[in-house]
Formats: C-alpha cells, structure tokens, sequence
C-alpha cells in the first residue's frame, strides 16, 4: 500500500498475503500507476478506502488488471464518473482542474491503449445456421444443413460469437459431410431439367372421402368441400396434392368464404406419413364471401409430401354438427373448390453450384449403346471429366468456390 504508514503490522501482513496470492491491491496500483495515487488520496479514500467504502467501491483494494473485462469496466466507470463532475461529490470541494485534468489524461490513455490490446475481433467459424444459408445461396440448394450438424456454444445467449465457437473433429467431420451432401444436390445428374407438371386435386375426390363428406365435410354442389373446423382426424391433408422430388412449387388454392359475412383464414402448409420430420406451414391467407377465388404462394415441398389445409378462427362451439347434421350448421365455414400444384419450378439449369464447379471444364455424357435409352423414364446417364491438367485445375476450382464464398 502506498500508505502503509498508517496501518497496522498485521493489516500489513494481510495485504502482502493478498498479494502474493495473486489478487493484487492498492499496492499493485501504486506500483504500476504511481500518478494516480495523489488524486485519490487527496480527493478519494476518505469515501473509498479502508473501512469506508461507499458504492463498494475500495479504491486500495482494486486490481490493476486492464486485460480483465470486469476490471476494465470498473476503471472505466471510475474515470468517466470523474470526468462527468459526478465523481469526487458536490458536496466537498472539487479538484483543481489541472489535477483533475492531469488524473484524467494518465487514466484515460491506460484505458486506451488496454482497449487496443485486446479489441481485435476473433476470427471464427459460421454457426450452423449460418452454415446452411452460405452453402445454400453459395451452390442454389434449399438443403437442411443446420439440423445435421451440432448446436452451437452459446456465450451471453449468443450462438455467434468467436470465443465460444470452437470446433471438434467430429464436428469438423459433419461439416463435410454436409458440403458433400450439397455437392450431390448442386451437381446435375440429368441431361434436361425436371419436366414441370400440374396436378389438380380436391378434397372432394380424395381417397377415403366418402367416409367424411356431408358428415364431417359438407359437400356443395359447385364441387366445393366446406371445413367449419380443425380437426385432428380428418386433417386437412390431400392425398392427391403431393411432390414425388423436391423442389420448388406453385400452389394455388381456390375457394370462398361460406355462410360469412367476413373473410375465413387458413393455414396452407404440408404434410407427410414420415415420423420425427417437420411438417412446415408456408403461409396463412384469407378467402372474402362471394365468388371463388385463388390464393398462389411458392414453396419449397420436400418430396413424398402433401398439401395440408386447415381452417383458422372458426369451430363448432356447441357440437351443433352432431347435434343438427352438418346440412343444417349456420357457422362460418371454408369452402375449398380444388388445389393445383406446379412444379418442380427451374429456375436455372444447370444450378449455379453445378457452374462454379464445372466452368471452362470438359464434362460430357457417356452415349448409351442403345440410343434409344435416353428416352427411356429410367434413364441416368454417367458423365466424363476430362482434366488436362489434373492438380492445377483442381486447384483452379477450389480457388474460385473459396472466392466465390
């Protein structure tokens, strides 16, 4: 301490055991920032030292530990409570302003260049959800990555911060194997684009209708189905309104308001007999009372999926369905005439993955025997790469993915 004079040998004794502990005091600040100590036995330790220590703030007790955030900031608050006036109070005499701009000046430089030393932000691995948006913009997928891989450290309930996202070999691996799965999806694998169809469905031709219709679903004769509820069985899934690939669709909807004075809304979304998958909701929308009309949204339907349509913000209350028979319900119903499905949407052939890879390379179909197979639906043909210059365009490729990235 800097004013040992007035302590007693064992509180002596008992700053030296702090200190050699490693939780260095005043002594430490006296030691390393001398300048200081006058402002603060002059205008601070009668408020903050020894057995007076206001706020709990001991000023002969505070590590001089600038690389420490949480000491940092202590020293932080002291100097801008000095500069603010807040800091010594009105109520004693404040310092001369050279002193206190002296004590200012000697603080605020020590905070300074401490703040340069460790301000250099991390560098640091994409979180997974970052991940899967780069390589998906990157190759034009619409891949799953982030539920393949490991949730991310979080630090302050961030999962994007550098000092928190380490890496392990296992996970270094998944991501691999994920950068391997977008590379098969992104590379073509046909000598044409998907052939985009359109399929027409209605609830009122859905397998296993017959069992529902004009009990739980009336039936109109526009060939309407009106749902007056949500059920849970029968859901709102339509057999016949499914993908057999994946890929991006058009979905239209078309249908009214019934028994309304106000629009109904529904969910449009999709629906799978897999188990343990998600089953996504692609938007909500209304149909107005009156004529039919349609609703389209694109969406990306994962394949072996169905349309799914519920009603929102309408239920028989009083079981008056049961109770009456359906023909007789006066509630607010959802009329769906019929849905189409178009699709799969392509954009660009081949993907954009596929051209950054491929570029100014020589990739060309391996003719069948028989040309005739090439028209056959169970046609794949093999490629051929041909590399002049095997090690230099590999690296050539990986040089323009890693730029491009």
């Amino acid at each position: 301490m800097c004013q040992n004079h007035w302590l007693p040998q064992w509180g002596i004794m008992a700053a030296l055991s702090v200190a050699v502990a490693g939780g260095f005091g005043a002594s430490d600040v006296c030691a390393e920032r001398p300048e200081l100590e006058p402002f603060f036995r002059q205008h601070c330790y009668d408020c903050h030292a020894g057995d007076t220590t206001e706020g709990g703030l001991d000023l002969q007790q505070i590590d001089w530990k600038l690389d420490d955030l949480g000491l940092f900031a202590k020293w932080e608050r002291i100097h801008d409570r000095v500069e603010s006036g807040e800091m010594p109070p009105k109520s004693v005499n404040a310092p001369p302003i050279v002193e206190r701009s002296r004590f200012l000046a000697s603080l605020s430089g020590d905070l300074t260049r401490a703040h340069q030393a460790t301000k250099g932000t991390i560098l640091r691995r994409l979180n997974r959800r970052e991940y899967e948006n780069t390589m998906n913009d990157l190759f034009g997928t619409s891949l799953k990555l982030a539920e393949r891989l490991p949730e991310d450290t979080r630090s302050h309930e961030f999962d994007n911060v550098g000092a928190a996202l380490g890496i392990s070999l296992v996970q270094l691996q998944q991501y691999l194997d994920c950068a391997g799965l977008v590379l098969d999806n992104a590379i073509v694998s046909t000598i044409a684009p998907p052939e985009s169809k359109v399929v027409r469905a209605s609830y009122a031709d859905t397998r296993g209708a017959e069992q529902w219709l004009n009990k739980v679903w009336l039936h109109r004769d526009d060939g309407a189905v009106v749902f007056f509820k949500k059920h849970g069985y029968p859901s709102g899934m339509l057999r016949e309104a499914n993908v057999n690939q994946d890929g991006w669709y058009t979905i239209r909807v078309t249908g009214y308001a019934f028994q309304s004075d106000e629009p109904v809304t529904f969910s449009v979304g999709a629906t799978t007999f897999a188990r343990g998958v998600e089953q996504p909701t692609f938007g909500y929308f209304s149909f107005p009372p009156g004529k039919p009309t349609t609703i389209e949204l694109k969406a990306f339907i994962p394949a072996r999926y169905m349309i799914d349509i519920d009603p929102q913000g309408i239920t028989d209350r009083n079981n008056e369905i049961r109770q009456q028979g359906i023909e007789n319900y006066k509630g607010p119903g959802l009329a769906i005439q019929h849905v189409e499905i178009e699709g799969p949407i392509t954009e660009e052939f081949p993907s954009r993955g596929h051209r950054l890879v491929f570029d100014g390379l020589q990739r060309e179909e391996i003719k069948p025997r028989n040309p005739a197979d090439r028209e056959r639906s169970y046609y794949r043909p093999k490629f051929e790469l041909t590399l002049p210059d095997g090690e230099a365009t590999i690296t050539a490729v990986l040089t323009r993915v890693a730029q491009r990235a």
